[in-house]
């Protein structure tokens, strides 16, 4: 081993930092993986295609069985029926591991008819080295209608 070392130090070095990197990587993709999204609840419970009845999302999260507070939760719809919009797209939970997004539905169209839509949430506050943040989906039935 020695012999290889003074043979080819610059190769040691290479393969000594490669396997750094790659434990700091491994040691954020366990911490991200620690991380628990709860639904708490979404209400009204029929959400109907309507941007003027916004939807209340309470979501919870925890780590290890505990609410983990301070951390920054980041909301966006995604996917095909990526549509309506957060009133704030990123909020901190409190102490009791809470956040709370208000989502408003898109108007329904006969271009755009009324389906469900996922959301994607995610914990911006959990990596130390890497950006391998925790992340959660959920799906919005949206209905056709009013009320």
């Amino acid at each position: 081993m020695r012999s290889f070392i003074k043979r080819h130090p610059k190769i040691f070095i290479t393969i000594v930092f490669v396997v750094i990197v790659l434990f700091c990587y491994v040691f954020d993709f366990c911490i991200s993986k620690s991380y628990q999204f709860e639904v708490v609840s979404v209400s009204p419970e029929v959400i109907y295609a309507d941007p003027q009845r916004p939807v209340e999302i309470t979501i919870k999260l925890t780590r290890y069985g505990k609410a983990v507070s301070g951390h920054d939760l980041y909301a966006l719809p995604v996917g095909e029926n990526a549509a309506g919009v957060f009133r704030q797209n990123r909020i901190r939970t409190d102490e009791q591991g809470l956040a709370v997004f208000v989502y408003y539905p898109y108007k329904a169209t006969m271009f755009v008819p009324a389906a469900p839509v996922d959301i994607q949430i995610v914990d911006e506050s959990n990596s130390i080295l890497f950006v391998i943040n925790a992340e959660f989906f959920m799906v919005l039935d949206i209905q056709e209608g009013t009320v």
